[in-house]
This record gives structure tokens, C-alpha cells and sequence, in this order.
């Protein structure tokens, strides 16, 4: 039996018009299985243990909904020792989905889960905000700073309802993109890599720790990612003047990038973050806190999905 974890609000509430579609074609195929639709923040979670918890055997866990969904999901699950996981991305970015080759038609998406080729594992990041002492895992992305700062206005935006009605979804982060960096004060801190290599920053305006190359819809921050090395792909732009952040960003949207003064990036293990002040945080586009003392890194345990 499969377990369908539905998030019909996903993209402005078109996720409830691709899930009727889904349901037909299950019914279709006279599929077993059990819909567990959520109906409000972190009810993914919950549900994801209620079902660990009354499956004995190994639970196939077929997740509808975008990658803030899928967020929730993981972090109801404790263990991935008797878990399957399946993907039909139907959020506004769907990064995960792109990083892992999940076609965008739901239809084909939902018979790759339901006559998977193969098995693969893949990495979860983990971010522990030390002040707030409270952990969280993500399987794309973990931002602190401007891409933060988009992603939490994005989540209630009317804007994103108003493109997403369109179908232009991504012109959301875009248009909350520059808004934000017309407003964005940036901040001073320092990391620690792999508990070795001090960094001094100043005028920092994002540090992200990604498990995949893309965040926000397709804005390639790490393009050397891999999401199996159990290794934090991490991207950091400071020290620059704010206009040079104008033409940064755009280059993010081409594999081809320009090395710009101020952008750096590196792989490690573990990264400390100390900063001033405290910043807001967002794990997989959701919003996670405001927190200014932090540690990023891999779980030992992947996850176990269908490709």
C-alpha cells in the first residue's frame, strides 16, 4: 500500500487540481493507498510519524506537494531504515525535484513512484540553531541572510498567488528579490569550516548551505553540489557594495557564471556560523527562525528515494 501525504495548497491551491488528476489515475490502476491531506503548518510531520508508527513493514511514502512539503515530511521521520520515499512536486519551485531528475508532469511523475527503476540515496542537510536550541533537517537548501528574507515574504505573498494563477510562479521570487535587496541591510560574522578555517565576513548579505545546485525556483548557488558526498555545498557573497549584489544575482540564473569579487564558494563537512545580530533562517524555502549562532552539516542516515 502506498501512503500519499497531499498538500492541496501547494502553489496558491493548484496542488488540489493536479492531486483530482492523480486520484483518477490511481483509481485507474485500482492502486491501494491512503490519502492524508495536510491542513496546516508542520501537519506533514505529524502525519509523516502517524504513519511510521502504524506501518510495522517498510512504508512506501509518496509525497504531493512542493519542496517545503517534503521538508515537513523528513522531519517526521526519525528513521529511513523501512521508509520508501516518492516525489510528485507540485510547488512553485521544485528544486528537489529538478535535482533529482522527478519529471514535472504529475501523471509521470506518479508511475515513476508507483514502477520505480531504482533506488538511490541521497544526503540531508541539518542545521542547528544554537540559541533557540532546536535542530531541523533539509534536502535542498539552508539560507541565512537575503535569500532567507525573500523566501519567508514569499510564503504568505500575494504576489506568489497572483503568478501562480498565471502559471509564472517563479517571476514571484523574482519580483520579492529585488524588493528585498532595495531594503536589505547586510550584516558582519564569521564561519568555522570543518572546525579548522576561520573566516572573517563583513557585509554579509547570504550564507547557504545547499545539499542540491539550485534554490528558489532554478537560481543555481552551488553548481558543483553533489547530493550524495555528505558534503554542505555552501555559497557566500560579502564584502561588496550592495550594487554589486545587482549584477550577481542575475548570473546565478546560467550555468555559465562570471566570478564576481565577493562570491565564494567551497564544500565541507561542518560550518559554524557566528554572527552579530540575529538573521532570519529558511530550510527548503520555509521559514525557520532568527538566529544568530548556527552549525550546518549532513545526517549519517540518507534518504531513501525513488528515481
Amino acid at each position: 500500500m502506498y501512503d500519499f501525504i497531499v498538500n492541496l495548497k501547494a502553489r496558491s491551491g493548484y496542488g488540489k487540481n493536479i492531486w483530482r488528476l492523480i486520484e483518477h489515475e490511481l483509481k485507474r490502476q485500482n492502486v491501494i493507498y491512503q490519502k492524508h491531506i495536510t491542513h496546516y503548518e508542520y501537519h506533514a510531520i505529524k502525519i509523516a510519524k502517524q504513519i511510521l508508527n502504524t506501518h510495522k513493514s517498510i512504508s512506501h511514502i509518496v509525497v504531493v506537494g512542493g519542496d517545503g512539503t517534503m521538508n515537513e515530511v523528513i522531519n517526521g521521520i526519525s528513521s529511513f531504515k523501512n521508509v520508501v520515499l516518492g516525489y510528485i512536486p507540485t510547488g512553485s519551485s521544485n528544486d528537489l525535484a529538478k535535482g533529482l531528475g522527478i519529471p514535472s508532469d504529475p501523471i509521470k511523475a506518479l508511475n515513476l513512484a508507483l514502477h520505480p527503476t531504482r533506488y538511490s540515496y541521497y544526503d540531508q542537510g541539518n542545521v542547528t540553531l544554537h540559541t533557540k536550541m532546536k535542530s531541523r533537517k533539509y534536502v535542498v537548501s539552508c539560507g541565512i541572510g537575503y535569500d532567507a528574507c525573500v523566501c519567508k515574504e514569499a510564503l504568505n505573498s500575494k504576489l506568489k498567488l497572483f503568478f501562480n494563477h498565471l502559471g509564472l510562479g517563479k517571476l514571484t521570487y523574482a519580483a520579492i528579490a529585488l524588493k528585498q535587496l532595495l531594503r536589505f541591510q547586510p550584516f558582519n560574522g564569521e564561519l568555522m569550516v570543518d572546525g579548522t578555517k576561520r573566516i572573517i565576513l563583513h557585509n554579509i548579505y547570504m550564507i547557504s548551505g545547499m545539499i542540491h545546485k539550485t534554490e528558489g525556483g532554478g537560481l543555481i548557488i552551488a553548481p558543483d553540489a553533489d547530493p550524495s558526498d555528505q558534503q554542505v555545498s555552501v555559497c557566500v557573497v560579502s564584502d561588496i557594495k550592495k550594487y554589486m549584489f545587482f549584477f550577481i544575482l542575475p548570473s546565478l540564473l546560467t550555468s555559465k557564471q562570471k566570478y564576481f569579487k565577493g562570491l565564494r564558494r567551497f564544500n565541507c563537512r561542518t560550518l559554524e556560523i557566528h554572527l552579530e545580530k540575529s538573521q532570519i533562517v529558511h530550510t527548503d524555502g520555509e521559514f525557520t527562525g532568527k538566529e544568530k549562532e548556527l552549525s550546518l552539516g549532513c545526517t549519517k542516515e540518507k534518504l531513501r528515494m525513488i528515481r
